[in-house]
């Protein structure tokens, strides 16, 4: 798919997907959500890809729905909202399940579906001008993008619903102390930061990454003994992999693994 809004690309190890309409705030229309769909499949299906950073241009990460799409398709609002929210949902859906660990590079503002892109990264690194808003109730509406289902399992029950039922708009100093966000940095070393993360994973065991992020995806949906089965399974399949014998005898070695990935 030729790319209009927003920009991909692949480079040793690392994709890079940056929403590209900063005039409109990076607010999703459906060429947009399509186009992240399409780009999520591609980061999912590549087996060369080990990291994937997501980030916006411009001032904000990104504004939500818009707003001036959905005013133009007002007679047909129901089935065009939808599909919009089925687009991207799909989207998110993908940079979850994926292997590759997703850090998510917040600049600016990120609000209503554009929140719940940036919450479901599993690194979310945040510029100290950040700020984050669900935004829905302000609007008449209510959240999508899995925020009723990520959100609680960060903040809580109790702040979750005071942050979305108040429309509350909170800095990236207070999204870090609530566990929304994972780092917050100087807006002129935030770009910095991340590369030296998506560099970090980049060098790490692909599939060791896939084991954690399966797990962790998994947390609140078993027992204990049943996530124990589960990592005993996930520990015994990476210690006899070329990765796991090399991060072992690295370890005996007194050096830095040297892992190789598809």
């Amino acid at each position: 798919m030729p790319y209009k809004n927003l920009n991909f690309s692949v480079n040793e190890g690392i994709a890079r997907i940056v929403l590209n309409r900063p005039k409109e705030g990076n607010a999703f229309n459906q060429a947009l959500a399509a186009e992240l769909e399409d780009a999520a499949r591609e980061c999912m299906k590549n087996d060369g890809v080990r990291v994937v950073v997501l980030s916006g241009e411009g001032k904000l990460f990104s504004g939500g729905g818009d707003l001036a799409f959905m005013q133009e398709n007002a007679d047909t609002l129901d089935v065009t909202i939808k599909k919009l929210a089925d687009t991207l949902h799909s989207a998110y859906s993908t940079f979850v399940r994926m292997d590759a660990p997703v850090i998510v590079q917040v600049q600016g503002t990120a609000a209503g579906i554009g929140l719940s892109l940036a919450l479901l990264g599993d690194l979310t690194i945040a510029s100290d001008k950040a700020k984050f808003a669900a935004a829905y109730t302000g609007v008449g509406l209510n959240p999508d993008g899995g925020l009723t289902h990520i959100l609680p399992r960060a903040v809580g029950l109790k702040r979750a619903q005071e942050f979305i039922l108040l429309n509350k708009i909170v800095s990236a100093e207070q999204a870090l102390e609530w566990g929304m966000i994972n780092q917050v940095v100087p807006a002129d070393e935030l770009e910095a930061t991340v590369n030296a993360l998506a560099d970090q994973i980049n060098a790490g065991s692909k599939a060791s990454f896939r084991s954690v992020k399966q797990l962790l995806g998994r947390t609140y949906d078993e027992s204990m003994e049943s996530q124990m089965h589960l990592e005993g399974r996930e520990l015994a399949m990476n210690a006899m992999s070329a990765n796991g014998k090399e991060g072992i005898q690295a370890f005996l070695d007194g050096r830095k693994p040297a892992f190789k990935n598809p």
